[in-house]
């Protein structure tokens, strides 16, 4: 009789760290995501920028989520979920990267598209 006890043992420890890394990523990019949302609109309004453009840039960047959101499943089949998830922190850290050395709030234009890469 074959002894499965230590298969059972093995598998649920690997779920549980696995559930214990998406947690901590889910939580950095959580953090991520409230430092960006908060600091892009301060920002734009430091940068003189108009509360029109201001609203023209949200609404880009959710415009530019929508073709993300049909190609995501697509996405995730080629890339992993791991993979998905470096492709959405590189994302985030390029988003911000580039939000913080703006010479003029005509640039942010430039880097609201990859929000959708975030959220894929």
């Amino acid at each position: 009789v074959a002894n499965f006890d230590n298969h059972r043992d093995t598998t649920e420890g690997n779920h549980r760290q696995a559930l214990i890394s998406f947690l901590f990523v889910y939580y950095f990019l959580c953090c991520v995501y409230g430092v960006i949302d908060g600091y892009q609109l301060l920002w734009l309004e430091y940068l003189g920028a108009s509360q029109l453009f201001i609203g023209f840039a949200i609404y880009e960047l959710y415009l530019s989520e929508l073709p993300f959101y049909w190609m995501a499943q697509d996405l995730v089949s080629y890339l992993g979920i791991r993979g998905v998830l470096t492709l959405s922190i590189c994302a985030y850290t390029i988003r911000l990267a580039g939000l913080a050395v703006l010479p003029s709030s005509i640039f942010v234009l430039l880097f609201m598209p990859l929000q959708a890469l975030c959220f894929t």
